[in-house]
């Protein structure tokens, strides 16, 4: 009997899924055909190139000449038209695909912030913001515009699609309704438009967006972090960019966020005190950049004492930048033998330029004499520079500030005239621009500072470059400008601002704590009346007293965990001084660490130079206003005072009555001066409250008493004639908080700044 005949197994089949997104059939991968975009492709960090059409169309030719926008860069033809992820005509399509596959590989800044990191960050949220996404199409085609010229666009044809582009990604900020706001879209947009605006040569411009962006982190809380890491990534850029633009800032112009920097990953050294790789020895030199930022910004500039933190500091970056040159020296050692120096040969040769720079600028700070640079060596310099300088595989655009910054110093520490005159053609002879550093802007200017040297009209070693508010700078900072572009700064500097107020009333469960003083130092009366103020503020802050006389005295414990130390009131300037002087470490320590000194009246006095803590920009003294020209009140009576007021909100309000008993004013502040002020005395225009920087905080001052209640004037029987108000009392409070900056209004219905 033959055996039973085995059936033969049939293989199931069913048709294959033609409905997944092209980017998985590529792949090969099962699609979850989610719509406009694939949520695997959105986790994978790929492209996802949408959907195909499901009706046929024509084939399509190849074409033989590139797209309009794209010359440089044509795309292969395909068989059959696709549904597109990114909608929209072939320019956008074209500028979309550039910014990916050539603009991100020109926006290296250090070793960690590469082509991978831009890719990373700004690849999905283009998907899936639209305002990110209108952002990289105007960049996208500004990059191709300065790079490659206008092509067969007319320029009023691609300048119309920048800034359509522009200012559909500003209004897409403006107008989110309803929704919580995306902060890392917020400040994705605003590295994009600081990009594009250098890009654009408008260089106020893009320092104004950067500074946006830097106020929202500066005033961001570590609790409200993304779980991914957006915030920390987002604010490395940021701190890397403001570096590079401030570096030849004589103050801080950008607010602190280095404790925002998410912690450096811990690698495990061969041997102590080596250098791995390239990467380590850039990174090394980069942290370089922020110890002499904090040395000649935050700290004291006391260099007479040999035992001051600044001369500790400095000595030590000296020993450091020593240190690194015998380390690089054993790493070049090591690249030799395997083979690697030709390789890596313009990188080496790049980093051996900075530090022969930075020995030239530590030697020449402690020691002028030393610090000129012969010609002979000179020459030898620019010769290596001039290599990196005319290599055209080199991006004409970039953020880190290099090649030109070299120049530039060399400029200044060689002092012949024919090496100047070479330095100031080779600036000329390739366009180059890093960030807001453009080669040929930088050559005018050294030019006419040549001439000016030669008639005896410019006698500074450093020539002024900026940014700064003096005129006589290449980059002058001004607060506002009339172009186009800063009606839209100022209609994102009110979205964040407020977008930035409301995202911290949402995370924040807890009252922030505010410290007052109470003490001998203070009148009766006066450290209430803050505290009321600080309590019905917008913030409600949760109010502790400290002083001798308290259960807990002004403390780096007391303050651990606070906003705002307040000083209010009191009688003796002098004795005021003397009876606090031991907190004077706690409170600079404080603010210096980002918290916000609150000053009224005598706490706005002690807050200067003399007699005082110290807290003050360089120049900027208190002193009475009753002593002043012009001065309303002229005696130590108790008093009303009208002021002119500067609002957050935008607006201002002239000749407001405040309470008034010797109060303070301050000078010296002018245009150079860091900070902003909020207040003058109407009848001569003295500053009656301000707020500047100190460290990574902020000190807010005001000469009359806006906290004063019904008491204050019942007992000086005096009467204001607009009754007790505490508007003026709780914006300076805000305005302390904001750095001095104001809110721009804006209308809900188009975009337009009012």
């Amino acid at each position: 009997m033959d055996p039973p005949t085995r059936a033969q197994r049939q293989r199931a089949f069913a048709p294959k899924a033609r409905t997944g997104c092209i980017t998985c059939k590529k792949r090969h991968k099962k699609c979850d055909e989610e719509k406009p975009t694939c949520q695997r492709c959105k986790t994978g960090g790929y492209v996802c190139d949408g959907y195909e059409t499901k009706t046929k169309q024509a084939p399509v030719k190849p074409r033989r000449d590139p797209l309009p926008l794209l010359a440089a860069k044509c795309i292969p033809a395909v068989g059959s038209l696709r549904k597109p992820l990114i909608q929209g005509n072939a320019m956008e399509s074209n500028c979309y695909a550039y910014f990916f596959s050539e603009i991100i590989g020109h926006l290296e800044i250090t070793p960690s912030l590469n082509r991978d990191f831009w890719h990373k960050t700004l690849l999905v949220p283009s998907q899936d913001s639209v305002c990110i996404r209108h952002a990289v199409l105007a960049l996208g085609a500004t990059y191709q515009q300065y790079s490659t010229g206008i092509g067969q666009h007319s320029t009023q044809s691609l300048d119309r699609f920048v800034m359509w582009h522009y200012n559909q990604a500003i209004s897409q900020l403006a107008h989110v309704h309803g929704a919580t706001p995306d902060l890392s879209a917020l400040l994705t947009c605003c590295i994009l438009f600081v990009i594009l605006e250098s890009l654009r040569g408008d260089f106020q411009e893009a320092i104004r967006h950067l500074e946006s962006g830097i106020r929202i982190l500066s005033s961001h809380r570590p609790k409200t972090y993304l779980p991914n890491g957006q915030i920390q990534e987002l604010t490395a850029i940021f701190h890397a960019i403001s570096s590079q633009v401030a570096i030849f800032s004589e103050d801080r112009i950008f607010p602190d966020v280095t404790h925002l920097l998410m912690p450096p990953k811990r690698k495990k050294k061969q041997i102590p005190g080596e250098l791995r790789d390239l990467d380590e020895a850039e990174d090394v030199m980069n942290k370089f950049d922020d110890v002499i930022n904090e040395i000649s910004w935050d700290m004291d500039q006391d260099w007479d004492n040999e035992d001051s933190e600044c001369v500790v500091q400095w000595s030590k970056l000296r020993q450091d930048v020593r240190d690194w040159k015998a380390q690089f020296e054993v790493l070049i050692n090591k690249l030799t033998q395997r083979g690697h120096e030709i390789i890596h040969g313009e990188r080496i040769l790049n980093l051996r330029i900075q530090h022969k720079l930075w020995e030239v600028l530590l030697d020449g700070e402690c020691n002028e004499d030393e610090a000129d640079i012969d010609p002979t060596e000179c020459n030898l310099l620019l010769d290596q520079i001039e290599r990196l300088w005319c290599n055209p595989s080199n991006p004409r655009f970039g953020l880190k500030i290099d090649l030109t910054a070299a120049l530039y110093q060399l400029y200044v520490y060689c002092v012949d005239d024919t090496v100047r005159h070479r330095i100031i053609t080779m600036l000329r002879s390739q366009r180059r621009r890093e960030i807001i550093w453009d080669s040929g802007d930088l050559a005018d200017f050294l030019e006419k500072d040549m001439w000016q040297r030669a008639i005896g009209l410019q006698t500074e070693r450093w020539p002024d470059i900026g940014p700064s508010r003096d005129e006589g700078a290449l980059l002058v900072l001004r607060p506002r400008g009339t172009a186009f572009y800063h009606k839209i700064i100022m209609r994102l500097n009110n979205f964040l601002l407020t977008t930035m107020a409301a995202l911290s009333s949402a995370v924040s469960t807890s009252r922030p704590k505010a410290v007052v003083y109470r003490g001998p130092a203070s009148s009766p009366g006066c450290p209430e009346a803050i505290g009321n103020l600080l309590e019905s503020s917008s913030s409600r802050f949760k109010v502790v007293y400290a002083g001798p006389n308290e259960p807990v005295d002004v403390t780096d414990e007391t303050l651990q965990g606070a906003i705002v130390y307040a000083h209010g009131g009191g009688p003796n300037w002098e004795k005021a001084y003397r009876q606090t002087k031991r907190y004077q470490k706690t409170i600079r320590k404080f603010v210096n660490n980002g918290g916000h000194y609150m000053g009224f009246c005598l706490g706005a006095y002690l807050a200067g130079p003399n007699d005082g803590y110290g807290l003050l920009p360089r120049g900027v003294e208190t002193d009475q206003e009753i002593v002043r020209r012009g001065a309303e009140v002229k005696d130590e009576d108790d008093a009303v005072i009208q002021v002119d007021w500067d609002f957050t909100s935008g607006k201002t309000d002239n000749k407001r009555w405040l309470y008034f008993q010797d109060g303070v004013v301050i000078k010296g502040l002018n245009g150079k001066t860091p900070g902003h002020v909020i207040g003058r005395y109407s009848s001569n225009g003295d500053v009656a409250a301000s707020v500047t920087p100190y460290g990574k905080g902020w000190v807010g001052l005001v000469g009359p008493h806006p906290e004063a209640d019904k008491t204050w004037y019942e007992d000086a029987e005096v009467e204001n004639p607009e009754g007790i108000r505490h508007d003026i009392g709780h914006d300076f409070i805000q305005a302390t908080l904001n750095g001095g900056y104001r809110n721009m209004k804006v209308r809900e219905d188009k975009c337009s700044l009012i």
